[in-house]
């Protein structure tokens, strides 16, 4: 019984492994060329990189939270030319789980050329929403099994789950923490970004999606955690699963990195606000 089940895991493991390769032979070292666009994924807090587990960050409310999960799904990744017209990456998905350290992607279908400006959704459209899970191979983006992003009960995608403890931060001294769970999902609340770039995008460049979690809390709207709001699963008429997918929209910064010794050094970043669709 233990041999099948180890011969079902190397089966299930073996996939997803040539996926990762392939995703790697993808881009290769270089990004906006004839190979694709190579994009990372970065998160920070208050401008310092994220640390999972701990409850370290302290919010705009003064309340110390950890992050133990940070899942999200990317879709209709596009790009803008200085030349005026936009480069749509045709049924690119990105699946991105912080914590787990799946944070690098391929946009294969990106040509070469100089870009000024990036645009994606956090989620995915209705159709994908509906869809059937069980149609995506081991590996890809929107499987459910490689992923953990789908309701089996209920349907359709978890579009950013963001998961941890919380606590006052007058309360550290007896460590009283409780739990908070955050779903975004459903059609009406998928994300979208517009994210300018204040270097232009060369061909050997890659991209770089920053997410300033800390904006999630305070942004658009002030999110303080209580026990009444310490939880989402983005019913309807969920005020605080709009509220924070209104935030998340403000939450990320795009990046140039430039290789290693060009003009400019290795990082130019977007210096104006970010602008939601």
């Amino acid at each position: 019984m233990i041999r099948r089940i180890q011969r079902f895991q190397a089966l299930w493991v073996l996939p997803s492994a040539i996926s990762l390769l392939l995703g790697m032979w993808c881009c290769g070292s270089s990004s906006a060329t004839a190979a694709g666009l190579a994009i990372e994924v970065d998160a920070r807090f208050n401008g310092a990189p994220l640390n999972f587990d701990a409850p370290v960050h302290l919010t705009g409310h003064g309340q110390r939270i950890s992050v133990t999960r940070l899942d999200f799904l990317l879709s209709n990744l596009a790009l803008h030319r200085k030349s005026g017209d936009w480069v749509q990456a045709t049924n690119w998905f990105g699946y991105v789980s912080l914590r787990e350290c799946r944070t690098n992607l391929c946009a294969p279908e990106i040509p070469s050329g100089t870009y000024d400006r990036v645009r994606l959704d956090i989620g995915v459209s209705s159709a994908e929403n509906h869809a059937n899970p069980a149609a995506y191979p081991a590996g890809h983006s929107l499987n459910p099994i490689f992923n953990g992003l789908h309701w089996g009960w209920q349907g359709g995608y978890v579009f950013m789950a963001l998961e941890g403890h919380w606590m006052e931060a007058s309360n550290q001294v007896n460590h009283a923490r409780a739990g908070y769970s955050f779903h975004i999902a459903t059609d009406p609340l998928r994300m979208s970004l517009d994210l300018p770039l204040a270097t232009a995008l060369d061909p050997d460049d890659k991209l770089r999606l920053q997410f300033h979690v800390d904006k999630v809390f305070s942004s658009i709207h002030r999110v303080r955690i209580q026990d009444e709001s310490s939880s989402t699963h983005s019913r309807e008429g969920d005020l605080l699963a709009t509220a924070l997918s209104q935030n998340i929209e403000t939450a990320f910064s795009a990046l140039c990195i430039k290789p290693a010794g060009s003009n400019g050094g290795l990082e130019k970043q977007a210096t104006q606000q970010l602008m939601p669709l």
